[in-house]
């Protein structure tokens, strides 16, 4: 008996549907997948769950020896979420009206056949409201998101296109106006890093700076997405970079603008195109050339050829924006992008002391930059969050000061705005922090950060159903990059719907991908797992905690983020039933 497939449908008809994806065109450019895909479907239909492990698959599938090691090779994990990607592209586009959903649900390598289900659109009371999230997810543990699936939320949220949510911080009700995430009729655009044709070290700054400034102002246009600066060196540092097609099949990306660089005396001349990535096409390029003096010109004059190209429409004030340099230090952007990155993961004490003196640096190299103090800011407040600081009160205060130091030098620089509000929700002050993120989100409404501080303010604050969309739309802005926490906060927030095997899902895909690890993440991965009755995983997760961080205050982090006093109990019992020690 095949305990996974659908009542409804006979082996038969589920490799008829088998068949009609392998033969759609995103499967056929991709035998590896689709050989991936018949082994897993055909194992899953022949009851042989055996055959469904990482060992089994690498020796079948990509010819690997007995000698292979999970450990350290990693490319059924791999190919795996390359899988879940593009089937989710196919149900997207060729199978959009396919009857019988074929997923691989994360956590394991079995497949999960489905009904098409019809999203009714919401309306109506509150409670149906703060349900919808959870009604589009599926059974068994939760992917990833795509940007079909991010689109779906917005579709489900347009019917109320404002939502007043109550908020719990403390004893004082706080209430948000969140307008939907809507992303599908949106250009998403990847910038791509610069080539130089020469190697001096000024060039290259240059050209990287430029692709941050680029992004930046990007991210200041609500008619478009456009991927993080992290996710795109990500993409590009693989062994196996990121082609046109699949930044198009595995994130969604419509186009990509590509370019050189070279110096002639004091002059910059850019050439860049903007590449459909649907077939590869160059849909525009253009030489641009500008003084050393003026090169943060460019940015303004390529935002606004890109959008009159893609017919996006400037709302009021953001054309102004464009025009916002913020800083002409290209050293300044870099030394301000490079803290950043140093500061993941945030448990490390050393990778936190390091990245300030990334920032110290900015601010001395560029005094006219806002970007020193924000990140001064957020290096203060993630020490607090993640409890290792004696004075987190004290952390906290320094991040708050830092980041309304960065608003006074530069009101317009939006992630100043963000962090302030990331030190205010940690602080307890939800109504001040939810203000400051939709300052933030109204300056810089496709930032990726800004939405992921907004989702974190919303579970913090006891609305995990609204806190969703929110870090969705963070992971789709960047998907790649695994260092930040995104991931993590969102299956905490599954946790806290009630989502455990979204939960343990996500937290797992986190773990998989390099994400933030300790006990921060075990202790929900444990809980996840005991409330699912996987009790002996749970032990065994349990046990790590307390061989590997005896230390670590789990009650206080637990009752940090979940709000619910019912949940918590319940949370905290079955733990100690398990063995955890909680005091």
């Amino acid at each position: 008996m095949v305990a996974v497939a659908i009542q409804e449908h006979s082996d038969s008809e589920l490799e008829a549907q088998l068949q009609r994806i392998l033969a759609a065109e995103c499967f056929q450019s991709a035998p590896q997948l689709s050989a991936l895909l018949s082994y897993l479907v055909e194992r899953t239909l022949a009851g042989q769950f055996a055959d469904l492990k990482a060992a089994p698959i690498a020796q079948t599938v990509f010819k690997r020896d007995e000698s292979f090691d999970a450990q350290t090779d990693t490319i059924v994990r791999v190919e795996a979420g390359r899988l879940r990607r593009r089937l989710a592209e196919y149900y997207r586009e060729e199978g959009e009206a396919d009857p019988v959903v074929i997923d691989i649900p994360k956590g394991g390598y079995r497949a999960v056949f489905s009904q098409r289900q019809t999203v009714e659109p919401v309306t109506g009371s509150r409670e149906l409201q703060e349900s919808a999230p959870a009604q589009k997810r599926t059974q068994g543990r939760r992917q990833y998101p795509s940007a079909g699936i991010v689109g779906v939320i917005g579709l489900l949220l347009v019917a109320t296109w404002v939502l007043l949510y109550t908020l719990h911080a403390g004893n004082d009700p706080v209430a948000i106006a969140l307008e939907p995430v809507v992303t599908d009729s949106k250009p998403y655009i990847v910038v791509m890093p610069i080539a130089t044709a020469s190697m001096d070290e000024q060039s290259v700054r240059l050209a990287a700076g430029l692709v941050e400034a680029l992004i930046t102002n990007f991210s200041k246009i609500s008619g478009l997405s456009v991927m993080a600066h992290a996710s795109v060196l990500d993409a590009q540092d693989r062994q196996s970079p990121y082609s046109i097609q699949d930044f198009r099949s595995e994130f969604g990306v419509t186009h990509l603008l590509r370019g050189t660089m070279e110096r002639q005396g004091d002059d910059v001349l850019l050439y860049v195109q903007l590449v459909d990535a649907k077939n590869a096409k160059v849909l525009w390029a253009e030489r641009l050339s500008r003084h050393l003096d003026q090169v943060h010109d460019l940015r303004e004059a390529l935002a606004t050829s890109i959008t009159t190209e893609l017919a996006v429409q400037l709302q009021p004030g953001e054309q102004t924006r464009l025009s916002q340099h913020h800083s002409a230090s290209a050293e300044g952007w870099l030394l301000y992008r490079q803290g950043l990155i140093t500061i993941m993961p945030p448990r490390d004490l050393a990778r936190i002391q390091a990245a300030r003196q990334l920032f110290d640096r900015a601010l001395e190299v560029a005094p006219d930059f806002a970007g020193g103090y924000t990140g001064l800011s957020f290096s203060h407040s993630t020490r607090a969050l993640f409890m290792n600081s004696d004075d987190p009160a004290g952390e906290l205060a320094q991040a708050v000061e830092l980041a309304n130091r960065a608003i006074a030098q530069d009101p317009d620089f939006g992630a100043g705005h963000a962090m302030l509000a990331f030190a205010q929700v940690l602080a307890g002050d939800s109504q001040a922090a939810l203000d400051s993120v939709a300052t933030a989100l109204d300056i810089q409404p496709g930032d990726d950060f800004a939405r992921f501080v907004l989702g974190m303010s919303l579970t913090l604050s006891g609305q995990p159903a609204a806190a969703i969309p929110q870090l969705e739309e963070a992971l789709r802005l960047d998907p790649v990059e695994s260092r930040r926490p995104y991931l993590n906060v969102l299956g905490i927030t599954y946790y806290t719907a009630a989502d455990y095997s979204g939960a343990l899902g996500t937290l797992e895909d986190s773990y998989e991908r390099g994400g933030p690890q300790g006990p921060h993440m075990d202790v929900f991965i444990a809980a996840a797992m005991a409330q699912l009755g996987e009790e002996d995983s749970a032990r065994a997760v349990i046990a790590r905690i307390h061989k590997n961080y005896p230390d670590f205050p789990l009650r206080a982090w637990l009752e940090r983020w979940v709000i619910d006093p019912k949940q918590l109990s319940m949370t905290i019992a079955k733990l100690q039933s398990l063995g955890l020690n909680l005091e």
